[in-house]
């Protein structure tokens, strides 16, 4: 055995770790792997000939950006017939005219028959009994004009809804052929362009983002319990081109409650990345070292899903 290897070995205790030896407020986790938070394949919803594709390999997109188009002239024409229809049924919704001319019907009735009544009593037989039936009867017609009036307007806001909810469906057709990026990111690949048809799940680009990226290290169970590095504030330290190091910051969002064999577990930080010259620095695939504030307060842990 090498003598010089073998005084080492007697010196840190440690063969093959990827820590450093525990020290006071930090715990240093060496040769972590920098991955990819969020990656998605961009699929086609609809089949049809892509008329543009917005963007490149390498294109820095903001979340709801359109990325590609598949010919939508036909849905668009839809969806024109679908607002001028659901247009006119709102309308015809709101219109209360022949509920407000029946209410003055029956208000003129009421009048006419009150007047007659008034006059029997002053003159009896001044309005036969035949006459005093047909005004009664004029003034239920206009009370029934009013239900039927209001009956149909209920009817028109049905059919209001109904064609807003066409309207809706004309719409999604369109956003099911508009590609848009899901969240801030960058294009790494483009599979169709421009005259080529494609079907329902075919991947047309593939998106990844950078601002924000995962790093997933080992701890030894003998050095750090959980709850001394759970959403602690971490330093993540990576070496780039030519010896040049940096610092980025990030927090501990996982502890893996099971110890491997070895007895070590993992940690799994997320960190904020930044551009230099329109390239990002921290890239997934490189090792760092992640360097964990144990003496920090933990941040509150959330159970929101990732979107």
């Amino acid at each position: 055995m090498n003598v010089g290897w073998l005084a080492v070995v007697l010196l840190t205790g440690q063969v093959g770790s990827t820590q450093s030896a525990p020290s006071v407020g930090q715990a240093r986790v060496k040769d972590c792997l920098v991955s990819l938070i969020d990656e998605v394949q961009l699929s086609s919803e609809e089949s049809g000939l892509i008329v543009s594709v917005e963007v490149r390999e390498g294109a820095q997109v903001q979340e709801g950006a359109l990325l590609a188009r598949i010919n939508d002239r036909q849905v668009q024409a839809a969806r024109l017939i679908a607002l001028a229809e659901q247009q006119a049924a709102q309308e015809k919704a709101e219109n209360d005219i022949n509920v407000r001319y029946a209410k003055a019907a029956r208000d003129v009735a009421q009048k006419e028959l009150e007047s007659a009544m008034e006059a029997n009593r002053k003159v009896p037989g001044t309005k036969s009994y035949i006459e005093l039936q047909k005004l009664q009867l004029t003034v239920e017609q206009a009370r029934l004009q009013i239900e039927q009036s209001q009956h149909e307007q209920t009817v028109a806001k049905f059919d209001a809804e109904a064609r807003t909810a066409k309207l809706a469906a004309a719409e999604d057709d369109i956003v099911r052929r508009h590609i848009k990026a899901p969240f801030n990111g960058e294009v790494v690949e483009v599979l169709f362009r421009p005259g080529e048809w494609v079907q329902p799940g075919d991947k047309v680009m593939r998106l990844v983002r950078l601002d924000r990226l995962r790093i997933d290290g080992f701890v030894s169970a003998k050095d750090y319990s959980p709850g001394e590095l759970d959403h602690r504030p971490v330093s993540v330290e990576v070496e780039l081109a030519r010896g040049r190091r940096e610092r980025f910051p990030g927090q501990v969002v996982f502890v893996n409650p099971i110890i491997q064999p070895g007895g070590d577990y993992r940690v799994r930080a997320e960190v904020v990345n930044r551009m230099d010259r329109g390239q990002w620095l921290l890239r997934p695939g490189v090792e760092a070292d992640m360097l964990i504030d144990t003496t920090a307060t933990a941040a509150a842990p959330t159970n929101e899903p990732r979107r």
